[in-house]
């Protein structure tokens, strides 16, 4: 699974935790609990084992447009509809 496709729906993002469970609590983004995740989180749920080449290529690219913005402040300083087209213009 990409991330474009789990943060597909506003109410699987989050903002402030790497993953939330059903009722909200801050858990591990590759936990089973875990129901949204944020930018980040959902990269660690996606690309266990390649996460690296994808912070790589999300950071170039938040450098580009927001001046070495880190995913975590971007994520959690946007609104849901900024991550979500990101992921998608980046197809990941």
């Amino acid at each position: 699974m990409k991330v474009k496709e789990l943060l597909s729906d506003p109410f699987k993002w989050t903002q402030r935790a790497y993953a939330r469970d059903k009722i909200g609590r801050k858990t591990g983004p590759t936990s089973q609990d875990a129901t949204c995740f944020c930018l980040k989180g959902a990269v660690y749920h996606c690309y266990p084992f390649d996460y690296d080449s994808i912070f790589s290529v999300l950071r170039n690219e938040l450098e580009k447009r927001y001046n070495n913005a880190s995913i975590v402040d971007f994520n959690d300083g946007v609104p849901y509809e900024k991550v979500r087209d990101l992921v998608n213009e980046l197809d990941i």
